[in-house]
């Protein structure tokens, strides 16, 4: 069972991995939103509250993702969320160490 702590490990390290593999792709928030939620009037801003979080510097804090943010957004940047969800489960084991 996971506890809090590490369950924010865990969407950590999904992040880490999305925002990785974005910047390798030269991906912009704008492109990944367009690519991974079409269906939204405001793609860019749903990447950015998911990756990056709202509000001032310091204090910003991501949207806890759904299962199915990260299924898209996977899907949008060529990764396999199964890959990624194992790799984020690594982290959780190594941290808690």
């Amino acid at each position: 069972m996971l506890t809090k702590e590490d369950m924010d490990v865990f969407e950590r390290s999904i992040r880490e991995q999305l925002i990785a593999q974005k910047d390798l792709l030269g991906f912009s928030d704008e492109k990944l939103g367009k690519a991974a939620f079409p269906f939204m009037p405001y793609p860019r801003g749903k990447v950015q509250a998911l990756l990056v979080g709202q509000g001032a510097p310091g204090k910003r804090k991501p949207q806890n993702m759904r299962f199915p943010d990260v299924i898209t957004l996977c899907d949008a940047l060529g990764l396999s969320w199964v890959d990624v969800g194992r790799e984020a489960l690594k982290a959780v084991k190594a941290a808690s160490k």
